[in-house]
């Protein structure tokens, strides 16, 4: 009856955390464009230097070329320029120095309420997609370097925490424990198995804690930065935070480099 007890109980913090719905995870196209940001175009009169200012002042590798909001007539970007520079000589308007092939541009256009993932390989193969409204007014352009800052901000978690327990894998491979040392500990004493809980469960023990010969470390200090890391990786691989926020990932990084570190000392004093 506990035993049946304690699942619920489980069960119920499991739903109480659980605060990131699906649609979430796989969000509109438009949550890459931030809020308030308005969308950087060129007329097709305009002076080149007009673009490649805008270029680099805003660190963009293309601008759509449009009269009005919906009128798209090209894009420009550095590789249109560089290959239109030299056939182009003598002339300076943007028409000149646009990609022009509209059925392209067309296929690179997609909607703002269209899913990241239904479009990524369009960015993918593109480099960007301009993003218009349900009124076709283009509302801003999504680039490759977009792309990878969001799928950078959902992967980064799992990266590092994997990083530790890969690293605290070693560590305790290194040490030598003995099959007893697991089961005092208990659990399995098939290394690879171990989840970053039960490497904390592992090395709670004093005695294990010391074979480790980890030198200047503490062990209630660690214990406790390996519980931060274990939460925060189960909050993002049980879904429930889709961001994790600014100040738990500085301890993922730190502390995934600390351990590595950790892993390298211990293998160099190992070493004959």
């Amino acid at each position: 009856m506990s035993f049946h007890m304690s699942k619920k109980s489980e069960r119920e913090a499991t739903n109480r955390e659980t605060t990131t719905s699906a649609s979430e995870w796989n969000p509109a196209i438009s949550s890459l464009i931030p809020k308030g940001r308005k969308l950087v175009k060129v007329s097709p009169d305009a002076k080149l230097e007009e673009a490649t200012t805008l270029m680099r002042a805003y660190n963009y590798s293309q601008l759509p070329v449009m009269a009005g909001e919906r009128n798209v007539k090209g894009v420009i970007s550095w590789k249109s320029i560089g290959s239109s520079e030299i056939a182009q000589i003598g002339t300076s308007e943007v028409r000149h120095y646009m990609d022009d092939n509209i059925s392209n541009i067309l296929r690179q256009t997609v909607y703002a309420t269209d899913s990241l993932i239904q479009v990524s390989h369009i960015i993918e193969e593109h480099d960007y997609v301009l993003v218009k409204s349900q009124q076709n007014a283009i509302v801003g352009i999504v680039t490759v370097s977009d792309l990878s800052g969001e799928f950078r901000t959902l992967y980064e978690p799992i990266y590092l925490s994997g990083s530790v327990e890969l690293n605290l894998r070693q560590i305790v491979q290194n040490a030598n424990f003995a099959d007893c040392d697991f089961e005092k500990a208990g659990v399995t004493n098939v290394i690879e198995k171990l989840t970053l809980s039960q490497y904390n469960q592992l090395i709670s023990d004093e005695g294990n804690w010391s074979k480790l010969k980890l030198k200047n470390v503490d062990c209630k200090t660690f214990r406790k930065c390996l519980s931060e890391v274990t939460d925060i990786r189960n909050s993002v691989v049980h879904f429930r935070v889709r961001e994790v926020p600014h100040e738990k990932k500085e301890l993922l990084r730190s502390f995934s480099e600390f351990v590595e570190a950790l892993a390298i000392t211990q293998s160099k004093q190992n070493s004959p």
